[in-house]
Parts: C-alpha cells; sequence; structure tokens
C-alpha cells in the first residue's frame, strides 16, 4: 500500500475513532469520565443520560454503578418527581476526613512543575485543576512569597518530549492497551522521512528519560517492538481484538534493558571499570536491577550486569569517555572501539579542512 493511501485510510478511521472514543472507552478510562460527571455540578445524572455520554448501554452504565460503589464512593440514587431517577456522587462525604495543612498544599502547589513532562496524558488536566484550587486560595501576596521557594528545586528538561498536542494519541492508546484492540499506526522511524503503517497489539506504555514509549507486538514482524509516541503521525483503533499473554508484565520484559530497547533472546553478561574519578559518582545511583558493584584496592570500580541489547549501554559508557573501560563482552569494546575511531576520523576531516580554508 502506497504511504497516500495508508494516510488515507487512518484518516477516514479518525471520525470512527473519535465517536469511539465513548463508545470503546476502556474499563479503566470509563469509570473515570463516570466519576468526572457524577461528581460535577450537576444535581444528578439519569441512566440514560450517562448512556448517551459515555456511549454505552444502560447495563453497562449500572455495572459500572455497582463497581464504584463497592470499593467505596459514595454514589447514590435519588428519586424525584415523577418518579425520575438521577444518580450522584457526594464527593464531599469521602473528602470531609482530607484536610491538608498549610504545608502540604504549598509542596503541592510548588511540586506541580514536575508534572509538565506528562502534559496531554491522560490525569495532566485534573491535576492541574487541583492545583488551580489550591492557587485560589492563597492571597497573591501568599503566592508570591511561596515562588520564591520554587527556585530551590529545578527539573531539567534537557531531551525531554512535549505532549501537549498528543492528548488524542495518549487516549486512544489507553483506551487500546485496556480493551486489547488491535490499532493501526502512521509511524516515523528514526531515519524515515515519511511516516510508514504499522499494525500493532498496544500491551502498554513507558515512560524513559522524560519521553513516552508505546510497547507493542508489531505484526508484521511478529515480534515486540517499542515506538516514540512523540513519532506517532496518526492513530486508528480497530474494531479487531487481540489476546495479551497472561504471563507478560512491562516489568518482566524490560527488566534485562538499559532503558527502553530491548535486544533478542540473547543475554550479555556486561563488566566495566570506572576509574577511581567517577567511582564515587557511580555508586551513588541505581543503573539497574542486576547491577553489582565491587571497589577495587586500586580505587577503581568495577560494575557488572546482565543485558538483552547493547546499543543503550554502549552509549551511555560512552558518556564517561575515558574514565569507563568495557571488560567484557569483547562485542561491546569492539562497537565503542568503532565509534570512537569514527569520531576521531570525523574530527580529523574536519581539522583538515578548516586548515586547508586558512591557507588560502
Amino acid at each position: 500500500m502506497s504511504r497516500e493511501g495508508a494516510a488515507d485510510n487512518v484518516r477516514a478511521g479518525r471520525n470512527d475513532v473519535n465517536r469511539a472514543q465513548s463508545v470503546n472507552l476502556s474499563s479503566h478510562l470509563r469509570p473515570w469520565l463516570l466519576l468526572k460527571n457524577l461528581c460535577g455540578p450537576s444535581p444528578g445524572w439519569t441512566l440514560s443520560e450517562l448512556s448517551e455520554e459515555l456511549g454505552v448501554s444502560q447495563k453497562t452504565v449500572r455495572r459500572d454503578l455497582a463497581q464504584l460503589q463497592k470499593v467505596g464512593f459514595p454514589i447514590q440514587q435519588t428519586v424525584g418527581t415523577h418518579g425520575r431517577k438521577t444518580w450522584t456522587c457526594h464527593s464531599d462525604q469521602m473528602l470531609s476526613k482530607l484536610s491538608l495543612t498549610f504545608e502540604e498544599a504549598a509542596a503541592l502547589y510548588l511540586g506541580r512543575q514536575f508534572l509538565e513532562p506528562m502534559a496531554g496524558t491522560v490525569f495532566f488536566k485534573a491535576a492541574h485543576t487541583a492545583f488551580r484550587k489550591i492557587r485560589t486560595a492563597l492571597t497573591k501576596e501568599t503566592r508570591q512569597y511561596l515562588e520564591q521557594f520554587s527556585s530551590v528545586f529545578h527539573q531539567t528538561r534537557l531531551g525531554s518530549s512535549d505532549y501537549r498536542q498528543r492528548g488524542e494519541i495518549i487516549d486512544t492508546l489507553m483506551i487500546a492497551i485496556e480493551d486489547q484492540q488491535v490499532t493501526r499506526l502512521l509511524y516515523f522511524s528514526m531515519n524515515s522521512k515519511t511516516p510508514k503503517e504499522v499494525i500493532l497489539h498496544p500491551y502498554g506504555l513507558a515512560y524513559h528519560r522524560s519521553s513516552l514509549y508505546l510497547v507493542a507486538f508489531a505484526v508484521k514482524y511478529n515480534e515486540l517492538r517499542h515506538y516514540k509516541i512523540a513519532r506517532i503521525h496518526d492513530i486508528e483503533m480497530t474494531s479487531e481484538q487481540f489476546e495479551k499473554p497472561d504471563e507478560f508484565t512491562l516489568h518482566e520484559h524490560l527488566r534485562t534493558a538499559f532503558g527502553v530497547y530491548q535486544g533478542n533472546e540473547k543475554q550479555y553478561h556486561i563488566s566495566v571499570r570506572f576509574s577511581a574519578d567517577v567511582a564515587r559518582y557511580v555508586q551513588e545511583h541505581h543503573w539497574h536491577e542486576t547491577q553489582t558493584l565491587t571497589p577495587q584496592p586500586d580505587g577503581t570500580l568495577l560494575l557488572e550486569l546482565q543485558l538483552s541489547a547493547l546499543e543503550e549501554f554502549k552509549s551511555w559508557i560512552l558518556s564517561f569517555g575515558a574514565k569507563a573501560t568495557v571488560e567484557e563482552p569483547a562485542e561491546l569494546r569492539q562497537m565503542i572501539m568503532q565509534d570512537l575511531e569514527n569520531s576521531l576520523k570525523n574530527y580529523a576531516v574536519q581539522a583538515t579542512f578548516k586548515q586547508g580554508g586558512n591557507t588560502k
């Protein structure tokens, strides 16, 4: 199929996806929206109104209401004039025992900056509504005083992704993950200039170094792959369902990865010696759950761990320059030596070019 044909297919499905946002609301998102409506300013909702709002049957709404009541939400039915039955959630009852000290409210308000990398995700808007309420409760002078403390903590955003314009994509993915719906993406790979169509079984989302990644089974390649959310050009959730393996968990899947890059079935035993200059820095951090750190008599530090892929770990080791030396495996040593040789060649070419330019 041509790129234009793939794009047409996804765009043609866009309206269906928008309608399906409510019709196919997952067991995770539907109760969230149900509670949002019931706890809102409306004096009450009828079953038919909730059914229409969420795009599901009244039977499904009843089942969700019963489940929410079972876990402790104060949801009640009221019979009004002419026997009209409405449902509401008396959230004030649940939150009546919730009281924040000034210190707690101020800490939450000042900590709002740490949610910024998640802008566009499903709970971001609700969190900001809470922050606005705290802000309203504070006087202008109090807010100005508190903002002085915001400079005490700073979150670096180097290389982070911005999801403010990708809320719909993330919402659709969360629904597809929960309901196990086959999903079609138009996706930019690392080196592609145009998006390509991929058919996926989405399993979950991973947050790594300020970026979101989709972990999904790629039908064409018959294997699990990872897709960076920022590279998704368009998305369509189909009506077809898939079966996710019962034994699959994101934690186990990523356990042998040094981040989000996953290799094949091969496992590497890795041993790296760090110079005394950086030994303390390495010891101060937890890098991987399989790691062992062994201080050496000469002040160096030996790091050992098990990984299924080398590429991401190689980039991390190169960031230490001459202060880190790979002892094994030989394959990783060769990869690093090749990168260093290529870098030297590039610098040599640049130096020669500049010298030649200066002599003219």
